[in-house]
């Protein structure tokens, strides 16, 4: 019996994957690489722009809403999971807000941060590199996991993705 290694084709993470039932406003800017699941939402309510980097992952009923009449810039690498809300003012690079979580306004995030499901962030608040919070106390400790980690899990995650949500879901064009 003969075994075949299995390869894979490369997939090019040069575009951007935006699924057709997305609401995607004006002065919304969005970086190479990163995929809108369906349902997601991103607007500014006074026109003042949204900037999101590279490679970002915005699942199903994400809402990155820009409440404010201040640039709202977010990195890259960063994963905003299901239902979660962000109207904050900056995110960094390589974070995870995790289900049903919401950064409020005035938010900033540096990078390696994760944000626990259904944690609600106070306004204003400044989460430093590699905060972790979770739970309904937002209890927030330090991270030691190496963002190496993260950006590798990301990565594959992401080449999953561009190249499966094509074949189930129609792409704005």
């Amino acid at each position: 019996m003969t075994t075949v290694a299995a390869t894979s084709t490369p997939i090019s993470l040069d575009l951007t994957i935006i699924c057709q039932d997305c609401v995607v406003g004006e002065h919304v800017t969005i970086g190479k690489g990163t995929v809108l699941h369906p349902k997601a939402s991103i607007t500014s309510l006074h026109g003042a722009p949204i900037t999101i980097g590279e490679n970002n992952i915005i699942e199903e009923l994400v809402s990155i809403v820009n409440r404010s009449k201040e640039p709202m810039i977010i990195g890259a690498g960063n994963l905003f999971e299901v239902g979660s809300v962000i109207e904050c003012k900056s995110i960094g690079n390589e974070n995870i807000v995790e289900a049903k979580a919401k950064v409020s306004c005035g938010v900033t995030i540096n990078n390696g941060c994760t944000i626990g499901a259904g944690c609600i962030t106070p306004e204003n608040e400044h989460y430093l590199d590699n905060s972790i919070v979770s739970g309904p106390t937002l209890h927030r400790i330090n991270s030691t996991i190496p963002l190496e980690m993260h950006s590798a899990t990301h990565i594959k995650h992401l080449e999953f993705l561009h190249k499966t949500l094509p074949n189930f879901h129609n792409m704005k064009k």
